[in-house]
């Protein structure tokens, strides 16, 4: 596969929202631009790391277009072994990516450093540019304000304008409002919540999860509700390691009831998503115990020196930002396979009663609102 002969373009999208969907002017813009880099036979100058790089990256693989892909790196990593990754993150033929690697070091000051110097390597080494969705004076704005270097193309023929990636999510249930009795409904369950996620599932590539952004037209398909849904169609609660010590995965449950739940619901900048939202999963403690599902160990750090090996993975640092103690955590290591439990240990909390057919649909068990609308 030559990546020269017919000349390099690039696709440049500043960040957009933390929450895209197919019906956003810049994805179907770029996908135009996609069409017309296949029509002239151009490789693909492309990268990884936001929605803005990756979602062209996914539409190049699905048209097997010739992709330079340029890629974060350390010193001494094995090219062979970076893509083959992405070639199976994003279902890529490797016959048509050749991975350039934009060295970095290990601290993460030096990471953040990456952006810049992909930016303009690529630029550098680009002979027609596609700029879509461009935010005003942003760094790629001033790029391209610049005096045009020689023999470079800027084509504007897809460009659209930049919207502000201002994220639309759902107000915290008041507490006035919840549904009366759920409480006593749900008194000896522990709970599971859900919440949008701005990258992949648990155990999905990122091509099913851009695949997914692209054609789902104006509501984004991983919120907190559609999260809900997976879990109940694989009967499957999935393992993370987020925000867990290292090599430690789970499932986290939280035995406050709704109406004290509700008031942890809330938005956490750090992460740049919700600590949770009105969705989940209840499970009955007897049945819980049963499973192997168990109290997290509240503690300062040096507390963890003197547990047992197998009361490790269920510790958790109380912290001096948030305290992560007021949850109530309990926590099952890997994933939960809800099968094991029958009907009367499990039941499904949703934010209104009008969503209760979809859910219904996929779980035959008792379903419970937690807004009484």
């Amino acid at each position: 596969m030559s990546f020269v002969a017919s000349g390099r373009a690039v696709i440049l999208n500043s960040r957009q929202s933390l929450y895209p969907c197919g019906a956003d002017p810049w994805i179907g813009a770029t996908a135009w631009a996609i069409d017309d880099i296949a029509k002239k036979n151009l490789t693909l100058l492309a990268s990884v790391g936001t929605p803005a790089w990756e979602i062209g990256l996914c539409l190049a693989g699905q048209k097997k277009l010739p992709i330079m892909l340029f890629v974060p790196a350390t010193p001494g990593e094995n090219e062979n072994r970076i893509l083959s990754h992405y070639c199976a993150e994003f279902r890529l033929d490797p016959c048509y990516v050749q991975v350039f690697k934009i060295i970095n070091g290990t601290a993460p000051v030096e990471r953040r450093l990456f952006p810049t110097a992909r930016d303009n390597k690529i630029i550098e080494m680009a002979d027609i540019i596609y700029p879509v969705s461009i935010r005003p004076r942003g760094n790629l704005d001033q790029i391209l304000s610049e005096p045009p270097m020689q023999n470079i193309v800027i084509d504007r023929t897809f460009a659209v304008s930049w919207q502000s990636g201002k994220i639309n999510r759902l107000a915290p249930p008041p507490p006035g409002k919840l549904m009366p009795g759920l409480d006593d409904a749900l008194r000896d369950y522990i709970m599971h919540w859900t919440r949008s996620v701005h990258y992949p599932w648990p155990g999905e590539s990122k091509r099913d999860f851009y695949d997914a952004i692209i054609h789902s037209n104006n509501i984004y398909p991983r919120s907190a509700f559609f999260t809900l849904m997976r879990i109940l169609g694989e009967r499957r609660l999935r393992a993370s390691s987020r925000h867990l010590r290292k090599g430690v995965s789970a499932v986290s449950f939280s035995s406050l009831p709704p109406s004290q739940a509700v008031a942890l619901m809330r938005w956490r900048s750090r992460y740049r998503e919700m600590s949770f939202e009105p969705y989940g999963i209840a499970i009955k403690k007897s049945a819980a115990e049963r499973t192997g599902i168990k109290k997290a160990i509240y503690g300062n750090r040096e507390m963890i020196s003197y547990l047992t090996a197998d009361e490790k993975p269920y510790f958790q640092n109380i912290g001096t930002i948030g305290d992560w103690e007021q949850e109530r955590e309990y926590r099952h290591l890997g994933d939960l396979d809800l099968r094991a439990f029958d009907g009367s240990d499990m039941s499904v909390i949703t934010r209104s009663p009008s969503e209760i057919d979809k859910l219904k649909t996929v779980f035959d068990g008792r379903v419970l609102a937690l807004l009484d609308e």
